[in-house]
């Protein structure tokens, strides 16, 4: 009830700024493994959202720091939102991202919003053994967190990703409703070094993750695999990515 109030007092305070579609299809169509394809659309014909869920599409949305800005030392910057999201139904699920600048505005009277997107491809591999991004949060000023899942003949090979995003190009574009944007996909294996740090393979039931956090002021991240009732937390500034897993208590969905 506390909670019901507290949003409801918000919400009387409250108006929309902005209003942006995304067009973000879920990353396990992409997926050569049919069990897991066909979990996901289980999931989604019962309703099962994440954190137990699969089949939903990934997005992530933060206040982005102007980096730029604070270079500069301009003050004028525009509040600028960083919206993050998994693509699916191509050859690989890739990772997108979204800078929105958000002018101030009247309440009742939002201006227009400036989009900016880019496109990360997970890189390497042939068809059969493609890798995905399955799932993806925010990270603090400038990264990002990627779950990657390498398709292969009777395995599944996960990894989690933290890349550096600080040196990719954001291209002007009208919406953010098409599947690339008439935007180029760069991929991970390309970026600058030390532009993605990648943890030692998960263990294979995490191939069934169903969920993502992480907390970059204490330098972890969280992955969930419902399923096999199994939480992995691993210390993102670790040289040698310690990692702590421990078993759920509760019932797998």
């Amino acid at each position: 009830r506390i909670g019901e109030r507290v949003l409801e007092r918000t919400s009387a305070r409250t108006s929309v700024v902005a209003c942006v579609p995304v067009r973000a299809p879920p990353p396990w169509a992409s997926l050569g493994s049919a069990e897991l394809r066909a979990a996901a659309g289980a999931d989604v014909a019962r309703g099962t959202r994440s954190p137990r869920g699969l089949g939903r599409p990934t997005l992530s949305i933060a206040w982005d720091a102007s980096a730029d800005a604070t270079r500069s030392g301009d003050t004028a910057a525009l509040p600028r939102l960083l919206v993050l999201w998994t693509g699916g139904g191509g050859r690989q699920a890739e990772l997108h991202l979204a800078r929105l600048e958000v002018p101030p505005a009247p309440p009742g009277a939002p201006g227009p919003v400036a989009l900016r997107r880019s496109r990360l491809s997970p890189g390497g591999g042939a068809a059969a053994d493609a890798t995905h991004v399955v799932l993806c949060q925010v990270y603090g000023t400038g990264h990002i967190v990627a779950l990657l899942l390498q398709d292969r003949l009777g395995a599944a090979i996960v990894t989690v990703a933290l890349v550096d995003i600080s040196s990719c190009d954001f291209h002007a574009v009208p919406s953010l409703l098409s599947a690339d944007g008439g935007v180029p996909a760069v991929s991970l294996d390309t970026l600058p070094d030390g532009g993605v740090r990648r943890s030692a393979p998960l263990p294979e039931c995490y191939a069934w993750a169903s969920a993502l956090s992480v907390t970059a002021a204490r330098d972890v991240c969280s992955v969930y695999a419902c399923r096999a009732r199994r939480l992995l937390t691993l210390d993102m500034d670790a040289e040698d990515d310690g990692d702590e897993e421990g078993e759920d208590g509760e019932d797998g969905g």
